[in-house]
């Protein structure tokens, strides 16, 4: 599998081709209601958001969407929407590369928004915590 962090100008290449992935996550993880695909569009163009792709010499089989946060005591790159098929396949190889990118931009911590299930199947196995859990209450 290749792991491709998307420059800027490549998310309009791969929109097409990501858009309805993406717009799956959002909806299923309910992140949809109050970030919009369009929104998620303009913050990957922007540059506020890096989008990574997984991807063979055929078709791609996951996208995740990354954010770098400067916190008072270092940064963290959120990993803030993940979706993909077949993912026991490449998630060890996209968290390699997340490590990489997290050594080279002196990222202290590497945060990950998940489902549970999710969670517990894939990010338990290669390091990660569970840190808390978040909770909704729609007020309006």
């Amino acid at each position: 599998m290749n792991i491709i962090l998307l420059n800027q100008s490549d998310i309009d290449v791969f929109w097409s081709y990501i858009d309805v992935k993406l717009n799956h996550v959002l909806t299923k993880s309910g992140w949809g209601e109050r970030y919009p695909i369009d929104s998620l569009y303009d913050d990957l163009t922007e540059g506020a958001l890096q989008c990574w792709i997984v991807s063979d010499e055929r078709d791609i089989h996951g996208v995740a969407v990354t954010q770098d946060i400067d916190y008072p005591l270092g940064k963290s790159m959120l990993v803030f929407q993940l979706v993909g098929e077949n993912m026991e396949v490449w998630h060890r190889q996209l968290s390699e590369s997340f490590d990489k990118y997290a050594q080279q931009n002196g990222i202290r911590w590497i945060d990950a928004c998940a489902r549970a299930g999710l969670g517990k199947k894939y990010l338990s196995e290669i390091g990660y915590k569970t840190l808390n859990n978040h909770y909704v209450k729609e007020v309006i």
